[in-house]
């Protein structure tokens, strides 16, 4: 069972409601999406997910300047987040992250196998891997309306 989404992954956070949304609709994997909301964190840094073939997209909705993050074990070097902006963490480089600023976002759940399921139905090529500066964040407007459109979405089809 994977601690990347829903309230496992919420946990890693030190966050206590992580609402997540989930499809089985692919029979190699689930994607999920996570809220992940704290108002009031500490100064700690975020608990290890255990690794696997996956990968956490972030949306986030509140600006983090100088942003700390790791990924197995080396500190990317520092970056301010600005609302509206993703950041892609591969679970197989051990990503953590220092947890002391106030922080909204959505976490998106995508495992290697669902997105291959998803290839190979629309006969294009496999994701071999994705390339990205480890810590730094883009902004990329699709993900940013699928992600207001999500949130806007009512409570019932949530689960964890």
């Amino acid at each position: 069972m994977t601690e990347a989404y829903g309230q496992r992954l919420g946990e890693r956070f030190r966050v206590e409601n992580a609402p997540a949304m989930v499809t089985r609709a692919f029979c190699k994997g689930e994607i999920a999406v996570t809220e992940l909301r704290c108002d009031r964190p500490s100064s700690e840094m975020s608990d290890s997910i255990r690794l696997e073939d996956a990968f956490l997209l972030t949306l986030h909705f509140r600006d983090i300047p100088n942003r700390e993050y790791w990924e197995g074990g080396r500190r990317a070097p520092l970056c301010d987040l600005r609302a509206g902006e993703t950041c892609l963490q591969d679970l197989k480089r051990d990503p953590t992250v220092r947890l002391d600023k106030p922080h909204h976002s959505l976490v998106f759940y995508l495992p290697r196998a669902a997105l291959d399921a998803i290839a190979d139905d629309a006969n294009a090529p496999r994701i071999r891997d994705l390339s990205y500066k480890p810590g730094a964040g883009v902004n990329d407007v699709a993900i940013s309306r699928l992600g207001s459109l999500l949130l806007a979405h009512p409570e019932p089809s949530r689960s964890s």
